[in-house]
């Protein structure tokens, strides 16, 4: 099948027409809402979207490991799901899977690709007994996903041991303090082997990396607990750009090393997302924030928010992770600030300013049945068509399209059943087809694949037979065929200490359309207290990544420098001698043994 027959069945597959779409509108709107022409704004946004996502479909690839964590020489067995981005079936585009095996350098120690059938793969990497261990990276994806770049791979982090080059465990601290007029960093460590108990006391030699060059060199020792304490003075000749400490510590014959960068500051990281993408003077509005420390971690804080005149008008809280919301009315010509509670009282993080945009929106997600949009527009905002259009796409689809006349506050509700599960992109153009506001919801209709495994016996003893009886039932209790993923495991090697793990159902519906790394996402989907309201929280502090509407508008989106893989392909160079010359007319025989 060619490209182009490609593009053309999946999108008559999974497009809905103009037609269709303002049949949703007449059944949705309120009465500030209008419908309109055929030859207006809003058909040229829904054209440019159906160009764009007929030449630029998307697919998935999520990985299913029997385990996380491994010893060198064992085996790394997974499956890979490869799904059309829009409605999670099997992919029809590509036929091959790339799977690679990252160190915690960066480098690929492993490559397989893979033949696809039927939308999943089956592989294995086999673990070098030399290997060190590490916290290493399983990477996938697609030839035709790299067109939007490695941020689209699917990855998960695995760890892996070897007692013959064993490593230490990642437990750092770090303070900076300035003393005198020099700048020292305090390192605090808790030396212990990966997944196992602290070395207690034992000698060990530390090396300071500065810009990829050695700066010092010294030895030191752990107390009883593994717990040791260095100090150093930063060079001041030099600009710092980069630090890292190399620890090598030998215990019985076994010799344990590890690495880590050390960040440049230990300062908190405070960013505020206002809804929509910014504040509008005059007018209050929902303002996400997220709070991370010097490793990209999220920490809860609470604090306040002053005006130039260090009057308080707003106090804030994180709720899950670092993030949370305040409600913010900004003034014409104010700053403000953040203080966050039990730091250096003088230190401020200064909020965006205000700006005197004529559009403004805001959207509640908090009710089961409806999605409610309030805007606030001026006459300025209408541009030459005298109009705004208010766009929602979800999995590459316009499920809802509005136009609204401008200079009045409007309001609509959208029924959520109009979307798919997943992440929603609420967008408002102005009239001149320039997105203005933008945001993301998440809508979640609790489709669910339910699994129960029945063994025929309680017990079993070794090498006997096991006899499973596998059921799959959907959300309403009944059977659906599935294709899945089965792994045996002892369970005294499952590692425990990987928390950031997820599963299919939410890489496929958020991880994997938001920028960024997001800790725990299984946590918003666990039925959790506060879990519903983090997740809206998230949408507001993690930005879209799959596309930008100003490239969709104008048309300037890349073309594909990678093509479809249909099939496995070899290439090489075939030289005479002892590669002296490229070889003409000569023949090679490819002999193979079972599938390909």
């Amino acid at each position: 099948m060619s490209i182009a027959a490609i593009y053309s069945s999946i999108y008559s597959a999974m497009k809905p027409s103009l037609k269709a779409v303002l049949a949703i509108i007449s059944l949705t709107l309120f009465a500030s809402f209008i419908r309109y022409d055929s030859d207006d704004l809003a058909q040229r946004i829904f054209d440019r979207f159906k160009e764009y996502s007929t030449r630029f479909p998307n697919e998935k690839v999520f990985l299913q490991t029997d385990r996380t964590y491994y010893a060198a020489g064992s085996d790394i067995w997974y499956k890979a799901f490869v799904l059309d981005a829009n409605s999670f079936r099997p992919s029809s585009i590509s036929s091959v899977v790339h799977t690679e095996l990252i160190s915690p350098s960066g480098k690929i120690i492993m490559a397989n690709k893979s033949k696809v059938d039927g939308g999943s793969a089956h592989g294995d990497f086999e673990i070098p007994l030399n290997l060190p261990e590490g916290r290493y990276l399983l990477r996938a994806y697609t030839k035709w996903m790299q067109n939007g770049g490695s941020a689209f791979f699917f990855k998960k982090e695995i760890e892996i041991f070897n007692p013959e080059i064993a490593g230490l465990d990642r437990g750092y601290s770090f303070q900076w303090a300035e003393i005198d007029g020099n700048r020292y960093l305090e390192a605090d460590m808790d030396l212990r082997r990966m997944l196992y108990d602290s070395l207690g006391a034992i000698g060990f030699q530390y090396t300071v990396v500065v810009n990829n060059e050695v700066y010092e060199l010294a030895d030191s020792k752990s107390d009883q607990d593994g717990n040791a304490t260095v100090t150093f003075r930063m060079p001041t000749h030099i600009d710092v750009k980069s630090l890292q400490i190399q620890l090598s510590a030998r215990d019985n014959n076994w010799e344990y090393t590890n690495s880590v960068t050390v960040p440049l500051t230990n300062q908190l990281d405070l960013q505020f997302f206002p809804e929509g993408g910014y504040l509008v003077s005059g007018i209050e509005s929902k303002v996400a924030f997220k709070v991370v420390n010097e490793f990209g971690k999220g920490v809860n804080v609470e604090g306040v928010i002053i005006d130039q005149t260090e009057k308080v008008v707003a106090n804030f809280k994180s709720l899950h992770n670092g993030m949370g919301v305040l409600n913010l009315k900004p003034q014409a010509g104010q700053l403000y600030y953040a203080r966050i509670s039990g730091t250096q009282e003088n230190f401020l993080y200064q909020l965006p300013e205000s700006t005197f945009e004529s559009v403004a929106m805001s959207v509640d997600n908090s009710d089961d049945e409806v999605v409610k949009v309030k805007i606030r527009s001026t006459q300025e905002a209408v541009g030459e068509s005298g109009s705004l259009v208010l766009v929602a796409q979800s999995r590459n689809n316009i499920t809802f399209m509005a136009k609204s006349e401008a200079g009045s506050y409007f309001q609509t509700e959208i029924p959520k059943s109009r979307f798919p599960s997943g992440i929603t992109q609420l967008t408002l153009f102005d009239g001149n087809g320039v997105a203005k506001v933008e945001r993301l919801i998440f809508v979640d209709h609790g489709e669910r694949l339910n699994i129960e495994i029945a063994s025929n016996k309680e017990r079993y003893l070794p090498r006997e037979k096991v006899q499973l009886t596998i059921t799959t039932t959907g959300s309403q209790g009944k059977r659906v065929p599935a294709d899945l993923a089965l792994s045996v495991v002892d369970a005294e090697e499952i590692n425990q200490q990987l928390t950031n793990q997820q599963d299919i159902y939410s890489y496929l519906l958020l991880s994997s359309d938001l920028s960024g790394r997001i800790e725990n996402p299984d946590f918003y989907f666990s039925g959790a207290p506060n879990s519903k309201e983090a997740l809206d929280i998230l949408m507001l502090t993690q930005g879209w990544r799959r596309f930008v509407w100003k490239e969709v508008m104008d048309d300037s989106i890349a073309l594909p420098e990678y093509f479809v893989e249909k099939g496995l392909y070899i290439t090489g160079t075939l030289y005479k001698g002892f590669r002296d010359k490229p070889a003409t007319d000569g023949q090679i025989i490819l002999l193979y043994t079972g599938d390909v």
